[in-house]
């Protein structure tokens, strides 16, 4: 009997907590920036789109918690404690489309001073940065339960010929959001 009441106690517990895991994410992207003449460093960013209307009830972090990890293996290579640089409202390109659909989104840019030894990082298959949450935005009406499905954003790297320099790998595209509310 005494198990049962663990289990509902933590049923209820989750339950209560449930609506606000994290309806305040919207999206985001990574950027990574070579330091000019510091050979291994570079300023890497995580912009994260936050729902202020949505989000509310969510506390934005201070800081976040992302990890580089290599690609030939998935080895965790280290955990990196990124800081909350500065918090923007987003300009939209059409201010009264989004003033129609209620829209007010922040942009949460985090950043940290990365330094990647070349020794260290010479894996010919390179590396990737990742950083990852649940729960997407609760209005977004492309996905089932948007509230319980996660998001996982992720940087693919890899330093070339011990140079320091990042190498013109094919990688995605990084699109610098416009915020279009096109229909």
């Amino acid at each position: 009997m005494p198990m049962n009441k663990w289990y509902l106690g933590l049923v209820l517990f989750w339950g209560v907590l449930s609506p606000a895991w994290a309806n305040h994410i919207v999206g985001g992207n990574f950027e990574m920036v070579a330091i000019p003449n510091r050979p291994g460093r570079f300023h890497l960013y995580m912009n994260l789109f936050f729902d202020e209307i949505g989000g509310r009830t969510s506390p934005k972090e201070r800081d976040i918690v992302i990890s580089i990890f290599r690609k030939r293996d998935n080895n965790r290579e280290v955990n990196i404690r990124m800081d909350l640089e500065s918090d923007q409202p987003l300009r939209y390109t059409n201010p009264s489309c989004a003033e129609a659909r209620n829209l007010k989104t922040s942009v949460l840019r985090y950043h940290y001073e990365l330094n990647l030894d070349p020794r260290q990082y010479s894996d010919p298959q390179g590396y990737y940065v990742a950083f990852e949450r649940c729960c997407r935005n609760t209005a977004t009406v492309n996905l089932v339960s948007p509230g319980r499905s996660g998001m996982v954003f992720t940087w693919n790297f890899r330093l070339c010929n011990a140079t320091d320099r990042l190498s013109r790998t094919r990688r995605p595209f990084l699109v610098r959001p416009t915020a279009n509310t096109s229909a």
